[in-house]
């Protein structure tokens, strides 16, 4: 899924060192260099970058993932590099610290507080539903929404598997959007936006999504500023951004954003097949040339969704699915499980043109027929 990332790289003319905790990670052989070692090894991840800038002119490190931002952020301040801080970092991924940066600055998002214990009374007072959520996991884990104390009880204890400190979140009952973009010497570069559906409560998974979103232009034009507001408030720039957005009661509210782009389902996939420009690659070209900001055109000309895939039976997570069937197709049949509570059951996802005078249901629908034998 990551391949991109590198041809992107190695096509304005780079030397890409890639590292990886495992040594037959499949991209490997795309590398110039590959350096085993973990995304989330800060230190060594450090004296690696240190290493390979006595020989070569390093222009910045780059991770798609939560866990490798802290060691990009580092490696930038210690090069002397434009990159996101780690301190403003830090503030990205805890949900709790960087909606307490919107609410002093104005930026719309939800209602929360933080427990770091179950709150028995606390509970009793609040409005139902909520929506409780662990204040720096990734992936939709341990995410659950309560309609009252006992489910709410319920629902604490399984995100504090997944960290020390919780959020209680007002639920907001509207559509979702991802926004990605660059924000660089302060400006915001919109690189593009799409719909995105959820599992049902209680838990909360994305399903599918699409490109271009359902917003009209004005629309569209606010989502992306608020997320420029979002991410100056906590004090992001020179680094990629996504947020994740809900539109209700005619506004938006930001509930998450971190200075890297959505995934490579959404950024390496969706949005070029959708005939825009690589966000990736506009981002190695910055890197290449600081100071020159470089225009951006966000507005897909296809119709193109995706859909997450999940089995619904062990026996038939083998089945094999035919590629010319979707536009694009990833599997992963390692991961196969049927207890779906967020994006850890999921073995792979397809991508699919949309046919011009087709609704993104229609075909959606569609798409979910023909994998009806295998999910």
């Amino acid at each position: 899924m990551q391949q991109h990332s590198i041809l992107a790289a190695k096509s304005l003319g780079l030397k890409v060192i890639v590292t990886d905790q495992s040594a037959n990670a499949p991209s490997v052989k795309l590398a110039d260099t590959f350096i085993q070692c973990s995304g989330n090894d800060t230190q060594k991840l450090l004296e690696i970058a240190l290493e390979i800038n006595k020989q070569n002119a390093l222009i910045g490190a780059y991770s798609s993932s939560d866990f490798g931002l802290i060691p990009v952020a580092t490696i930038h301040a210690a090069l002397q590099l434009p990159g996101c801080s780690e301190a403003a970092t830090n503030i990205a991924l805890n949900k709790f610290e960087s909606k307490q940066c919107w609410l002093k600055k104005g930026v719309s998002t939800p209602n929360a507080f933080s427990i770091k214990t179950l709150e028995k009374t606390t509970l009793s007072e609040v409005e139902y539903p909520i929506i409780i959520k662990p204040k720096d996991a990734c992936g939709s884990q341990g995410i659950t929404s309560a309609n009252n104390t006992q489910e709410a009880e319920h629902a604490i204890h399984h995100a504090f598997k997944y960290s020390d400190e919780v959020l209680v979140e007002e639920y907001i009952d509207g559509k979702h959007y991802d926004t990605i973009g660059l924000m660089w010497q302060g400006q915001f570069i919109p690189m593009g936006i799409g719909n995105r559906f959820f599992s049902e409560p209680p838990h909360h998974f994305p399903l599918w999504g699409h490109v271009p979103s359902d917003l009209t232009n004005s629309l569209e034009q606010s989502a992306f500023n608020i997320t420029a507001n979002a991410a100056i408030a906590i004090g992001l720039d020179f680094t990629p951004i996504k947020a994740d957005l809900i539109f209700a009661k005619g506004k938006f509210y930001m509930i998450e954003i971190a200075p890297r782009f959505h995934g490579d389902v959404f950024t390496s996939k969706l949005i070029p097949l959708s005939g825009i420009q690589s966000p990736i690659k506009a981002l190695f070209e910055h890197r290449l040339n600081p100071n020159n900001i470089q225009p951006f055109n966000h507005q897909a000309h296809q119709k193109v969704l995706w859909k997450a895939l999940f089995p619904k039976q062990l026996e038939n997570h083998q089945q094999q699915l035919e590629q010319p069937a979707f536009t694009d197709l990833f599997l992963n049949h390692k991961k196969a499980k049927i207890d779906h509570k967020d994006n850890t059951s999921l073995i792979g996802f397809i991508w699919d043109t949309v046919p011009e005078n087709c609704t993104f249901a229609a075909h959606y629908s569609k798409v979910c027929k023909a994998l009806s034998a295998f999910l």
